[in-house]
């Protein structure tokens, strides 16, 4: 009876600091995945279109962008826009990015020049 009750004091143990590393792993995850809404930038130059996300940075070519649009259709004055994308990637063939430019009229018109085969809804 009594390497029973020591079994069960030492798996509960385990579980005890299974559950702290699994409280602590959740809650940096999600203060990064807050901090990296808060903290991004856009560039948009010749080749394609940047996001920089905290230290992550995605690259969409231009020729891969084919629709803009807002992000609440139902809101016209939405500042989020929804940009549609073709990737190439074992899960999905298109893909959205969401973006909440400082100048709208200006991220607009440097997507319309940039990728003019692109639908844009707005």
């Amino acid at each position: 009876m009594a390497s029973l009750s020591g079994f069960l004091l030492t798996v509960n143990r385990h579980f005890g600091s299974l559950a702290y590393i699994m409280c602590v792993t959740w809650t940096v995850s999600g203060v990064l995945q807050i901090l990296s809404w808060r903290f991004v930038s856009w560039e948009l130059d010749a080749g394609c279109l940047r996001v920089h996300k905290l230290w992550i940075v995605k690259e969409i070519a231009w020729d891969k962008v084919t629709h803009v649009g807002s992000w609440y259709p139902k809101y016209i004055s939405s500042k989020y826009l929804e940009v549609h994308y073709v990737r190439s990637g074992p899960r999905s063939d298109r893909a959205s990015i969401v973006a909440n430019p400082k100048d709208q009229v200006q991220f607009l018109a440097a997507l319309r020049q940039h990728a003019p085969q692109a639908e844009v809804d707005v």
